[in-house]
């Protein structure tokens, strides 16, 4: 049986404004790691990722290569320039890849990922075509109009969506 290309986009052009720091959220050291080489360990820990496509904020693209290169272990990776929306900067990932039979997008900036979610993530998008990990809606969600609550939003009804998504097949 022949192994899946699997490609992998690593969103992280994201200028983090809720973040509040210039330093965009991908860049910044969490015990002397930053969060991209952090959330690009917990990916590769799965083992069946053919090809890395990093998304970076223009401009960062030198700093991102820098970065990949202090990982010890060789991995195929490529660093794109990112857009003004996560859109955007999907589409600009999407956009380096050459062939994949699944695609797997995961934020840059969301390290504690295990082998275990990914692989059921793929194994989904495989049998489906397209997959994404949700979680349960626990919060009390209502609905807002103008300046005023308008109404609870039955939970039952909402998940938030989490990554990596996945989807089969780019040739």
């Amino acid at each position: 049986m022949k192994q899946d290309t699997i490609v992998c986009i690593v969103a992280g052009a994201g200028r983090g404004k809720r973040f509040g720091r210039e330093l965009p959220k991908g860049f910044y050291p969490v015990e002397g790691v930053t969060l991209l080489a952090r959330t690009l360990r917990s990916l590769r820990a799965y083992g069946g990722i053919s090809r890395y496509i990093v998304v970076v904020p223009p401009g960062w693209e030198e700093r991102a290569e820098s970065e990949l290169r202090k990982e010890t272990r060789e991995f195929s990776y490529i660093v794109v320039a990112g857009g003004e929306t996560r859109q955007e900067s999907v589409a600009a990932g999407l956009g380096a890849v050459e062939s994949a039979d699944i695609v797997l997008v995961h934020d840059a900036c969301r390290p504690i990922v295990s082998p275990g979610l990914i692989g059921r993530v793929i194994e989904a998008a495989r049998e489906t075509g397209a997959a994404v990990p949700a979680l349960e809606a626990t919060e009390t969600l209502g609905r807002i109009k103008d300046d005023g609550l308008k109404g609870i939003v039955p939970r039952e009804r909402v998940v938030g969506i989490q990554t990596p998504q996945a989807f089969s097949s780019i040739a």
